[in-house]
This record gives C-alpha cells, structure tokens and sequence, in this order.
C-alpha cells in the first residue's frame, strides 16, 4: 500500500509513533474487506478493520458499539446467530457462507473464535453467480516467495457459477509488519499490517481464465528477467482446459517487482 510511513529506526521511536500506526487509518487495514471483533452474546462491534461504507454501506458514524444486525441482511444474522453457537475451539471455523447485500451485490462471511470475542471477516465477491442459488467462492490461493525477507507474490480468485473466475495478483510485503505471534488477542493491540500492492488484474488479459491456482518461478529469461509461470487444471471436466500462463518478471534489489510496459506483468 502507498502512503505508509516507514518504520522508525531502532532507538527513533517512542508513544507517539502508535498513533500514526496504519491501525488508525480507516480502510488501511483491509482495504479490500471486512475485519470484525464481536461480542459473543450481544453480536455488537468490539474492533473492526476494513471499509464499512464502501463494501456494507455504512453511514458515516463510528461503526463500534453498533449492532451486527445493522450491517447485514436478517437472514445472514441468523446464519450467524446459530452459527455462534457451535461447540469449536478457538481459530476453527464456525461459519463460511454467501450473503446478497439489498443492492445485488454478494459477499462471502467467515465466522470463528478467537480470544478477543467472535472473529468476523467478510469480502466481497467480484460478482453474483447465475442464478443466485449456485455455486460461488473467493479467496487466496497461492502464495510465492520472491525472497528471504518477507516479499511474496498473492494470487487471488473469485470464482461465480455463470460467470466464471476474476483473478488478481498481488505484491505482499511484510517486512515493517509486526510480529504478532507472541500477541494473544489483536483486538485492542496497536501493530502495522503487511502492506499489499496490486500488481496485475487478469481481466486486463483479455483471455478467457480457468482456475489459476498454481504459481512459481521459471529459469531466467534471456533478457535477464526471472520467468513466472501459473497454471489451471482442467479438474477433468469437460466445461474446464488445462491452462498455462508464462509472465517476464523484474525484481528490484529489494526483491520487489518493477514496472514494464507490453505484455509483462510490471
């Protein structure tokens, strides 16, 4: 993401830097999504990271202390309500379901616990599948390192029955990210997100995609460049090709990828 500060040098930094953490800065958490903390038994907002407005269309207003039941649809509620519920340990999944928003547009919930209260995340579909009641699904599906420092490439996918795949991939680095492992509970915790950069929308292609999935660097290239190389199966079906995508790849001395022009991906 554009517009972070960087990270303060060892010794640089004191209170004040917490207060400029990304943490603070609406929709630079998740500016692609929702991230919810929930109370358990009321469902009112605890924490919440992402763009509420945008992707729920939240009106202007703080967003913590309200309701769930006044961001989404009554029936998504009592999908929630029951799903709450269910007898899992903390970090499994209670919950994964599609939810029509009342402008059309469809989004995807994950429910589970976590030690600061029921965990919420929601993301929005890149379109509706036809008809509504089929399948639909979105989410990462590869992750490549490009080095030893924390630089990765994101793949991406929505996938909508009747529609069919929109692919992104992303840059993803998390070397000024905080280390949360030793952190119990996020909520509350003042930390800096890794930042994400997007680097190509496959739609921009003009091909007709598969199911990306699988992604990895090839030998060089002649020019010098790195090869990158993803790949979709057919999964045996007759509706479906087997699908192989070949990209020239320039990596900076960071490990980060630089911008070119024609068909390479920067």
């Amino acid at each position: 993401m554009s517009g972070l500060a960087p990270a303060p040098g060892f010794g640089q930094a004191d209170l004040t830097n917490c207060d400029r953490e990304p943490i603070h800065i609406p929709g630079s958490i998740q500016p692609h999504g929702l991230l919810l903390v929930l109370d358990p038994d009321t469902l009112a907002i605890l924490q919440a990271a992402g763009d509420a407005g945008r992707l729920l269309g939240w009106p202007d207003g703080p967003l913590l202390g309200a309701q769930l039941g006044q961001l989404l649809p009554p029936e998504t509620l009592a999908a929630i309500i029951a799903a709450r519920e269910d007898d899992e340990p903390p970090s499994r999944i209670h919950m994964a379901l599609e939810a029509t928003l009342p402008d059309g547009r469809v989004i995807d919930l994950i429910l589970h616990r976590g030690a600061a209260g029921l965990m919420l995340e929601i993301e929005p579909l890149a379109a509706a599948p036809v008809p509504e009641t089929q399948f639909a699904t979105n989410g990462l599906v590869e992750l490549l390192a490009l080095d030893n420092r924390g630089t990765l490439l994101a793949l991406e996918r929505s996938f909508s029955t009747g529609v069919g795949n929109a692919i992104k991939l992303f840059l993803v680095d998390t070397r000024h990210a905080t280390d949360v492992a030793g952190v119990e509970a996020l909520a509350g915790a003042h930390y800096r997100p890794v930042e994400k950069t997007l680097l190509l929308d496959f739609d921009d292609l003009g091909l007709t995609l598969d199911n990306l999935e699988g992604m990895t660097l090839g030998p060089d290239l002649p020019d010098g460049r790195r090869s990158l190389v993803l790949v979709a199966d057919d999964n045996f079906s007759a509706t479906q090709v087997t699908q192989i995508l070949a990209f020239g790849l320039d990596l900076d001395r960071q490990g980060h990828a630089a911008q070119h022009g024609g068909h390479d991906i920067w």
